[in-house]
């Protein structure tokens, strides 16, 4: 790069000034005679000597005209969701950044907000669909020993007090009994007949523990287990419930009845593709009216595990909780694509489809469903959205054979991370 000193003493260090005056000089150091102590005039023709920094070691942040670009906070960004009694929202200095020796946000205003809060969560009942079950501890009422299993009770004799209700919560996929607050869990995820049991030492609900509701209307356990009548016997009055596979072969479906439905639309087809690409899935005959089934997931993530050689779309508004820079992010077997509107939709409106725009494409398997870095192209280029605003996002995947799914995720403007996008910031689309 060009010298920052005079060209004919070459070893120099160019220093700012304080001052507000673009004309009080910086200075520059050097092992030289004070004499040749003077900028290059390439740093800034009209002036000897620059004030503010204007040009900054290696990365020239200004524009051409070299105004100074002072920082602004952004707009508050949603509030948390409630944990441990308190939510919060902050706000950024990036509407705009500081650069070109502009000054940076005042200090002295508040960028961190908390509030008290109180967590409201829905209590429900599970049932079938015809209302003739639901769920219950098999024995105990309100007060089940640790590892009561879980049984379908007849509506018409049970079913009528707190012993048979419970809280769902989709975005981490607990479930948990009202009235004895005890987790509702499997000892072993992966064991087929595992029954299903409340008590005070269900593992960690992590993905291998987390209950979601599928499209199908059942109801996902882990990564492909699904709740079922204790060995697919069918529904009958104090009948274990219990883990069976695949949740599209499961015979019962359940409700979560008091609980809204799920905010992302997942359509499942069955179309002949000549290669299982993207491509080919949009360009079908079939897409994107002939779907073989459609229903509603909690997040967006496909259920897992469900067939070979099928397609799948999801689709559902985001809510921007925060106002700046996204990356989004997906992970998917066999491949996909994301799409999003670059425009907020606004209330009483539907997405406009001239603004769709695709932002990932994923052309092979990326070796788990929540592994987001095995390819670059997995996340998407920086995309601006504003605080609030809900933008239309659609995901396509491709299933061949072998394991498959398909989840989309994204980077916040403040360096933090929904891996994968939940419900609490999914709306749902018409």
């Amino acid at each position: 790069m060009p010298w920052l000193g005079d060209p004919s003493h070459n070893r120099a260090l160019l220093t700012t000034s304080g001052s507000d005056d673009s004309n009080e000089a910086g200075t520059i150091c050097a092992n030289e005679s004070p004499d040749y102590n003077k900028p290059a005039r390439w740093i800034l023709y009209e002036m000897s000597s620059p004030g503010k920094i204007w040009y900054w070691i290696n990365e020239n942040d200004c524009d051409s005209d070299y105004k100074k670009i002072d920082g602004k906070y952004t707009e508050w960004s949603m509030w948390t969701q409630c944990v441990n009694g308190k939510q919060s929202r902050k706000r950024m200095c990036f509407e705009p950044k500081p650069r070109c020796g502009g000054d940076p946000c005042d200090p002295s205003e508040s960028i961190h907000e908390e509030k008290d809060c109180t967590v409201e969560f829905t209590a429900t009942r599970i049932i079938d669909p015809d209302n003739k079950y639901c769920f219950e501890p098999q024995t105990g009422g309100c007060s089940p020993d640790d590892d009561t299993p879980i049984v379908l009770r007849r509506t018409t004799t049970h079913c009528k007090d707190e012993s048979s209700k419970f809280i769902y919560e989709p975005q981490a996929g607990v479930l948990v009994h009202l009235c004895s607050k005890k987790c509702v869990c499997a000892s072993k995820p992966t064991t087929w007949g595992e029954k299903l049991k409340v008590s005070t030492k269900c593992p960690e609900v992590l993905s291998a523990h987390a209950m979601y509701r599928t499209l199908y209307g059942s109801v996902q356990y882990g990564e492909d287990m699904c709740l079922d009548a204790y060995g697919g016997q069918g529904l009958g009055d104090n009948v274990n419930i219990a883990l069976w596979r695949s949740c599209a072969a499961v015979k019962d479906k359940f409700q979560f009845k008091d609980i809204a439905k799920p905010s992302v639309k997942m359509q499942l087809y069955k179309l002949t593709l000549t290669n299982n690409k993207v491509a080919d899935f949009k360009s079908n005959s079939g897409y994107p009216d002939a779907h073989h089934t459609l229903g509603w997931v909690d997040n967006f993530v496909t259920t897992a595990n469900i067939d070979s050689n099928y397609q799948a779309r999801l689709s559902a508004y985001f809510i921007a909780p925060m106002t700046g820079t996204y990356r989004f992010v997906a992970a998917c077997d066999d491949g996909c694509e994301v799409h999003l509107s670059n425009k907020p939709t606004e209330a009483g409106l539907t997405y406009d489809k001239a603004s769709m725009t695709k932002i990932i494409s994923v052309d092979k398997y990326t070796s788990g469903r929540f592994n987001w870095n095995k390819y670059p192209r997995q996340k998407s280029e920086p995309i601006e959205l504003k605080v609030g605003k809900k933008y239309y996002m659609e995901g396509l995947m491709v299933e061949g054979s072998g394991a498959d799914y398909f989840s989309v995720g994204c980077y916040l403007p403040d360096g933090t991370s929904l891996l994968p996008i939940t419900s609490h910031y999914l709306t749902q689309t018409v």
